[in-house]
């Protein structure tokens, strides 16, 4: 299996986001909010947004960077068959964290989600 995040795992199009806003699933951490629903694709998307208030262009990239390979890592021991789009916003507490507070949020909220 190629464990690889591909271009068509991301969601980029204004009304994958619109759709996720209107009838998604919301849930609130401390550093994110979460939004999901299921897709017709057959395989998990997401989308990672961060604010300017989470810190300068670097400082946001990472963020994503490590929000992506959390949700790649994780996306194995998720339901297969079934796609779902996942929308990850972060809020602005998210720029004092390191990394691994970050990775842990978004793995017990995916897994809350596989629970529900």
């Amino acid at each position: 299996m190629d464990r690889a995040l591909r271009p068509a795992q991301r969601i980029r199009d204004g009304g994958d986001f619109r759709r996720l806003l209107r009838k998604g699933r919301r849930w609130r951490g401390g550093l994110f909010l979460l939004y999901f629903h299921p897709n017709e694709y057959g395989f998990h998307r997401i989308a990672v947004t961060t604010s300017r208030a989470s810190g300068g262009a670097v400082c946001r990239n990472k963020i994503r960077r490590v929000l992506r390979e959390a949700f790649r890592c994780q996306r194995p021991l998720l339901q297969e068959g079934k796609g779902v789009d996942f929308w990850v916003l972060c809020r602005d507490p998210v720029a004092q964290q390191d990394l691994a507070p970050m990775r842990e949020e978004l793995l017990r909220m995916l897994r809350r989600m596989e629970k529900s």
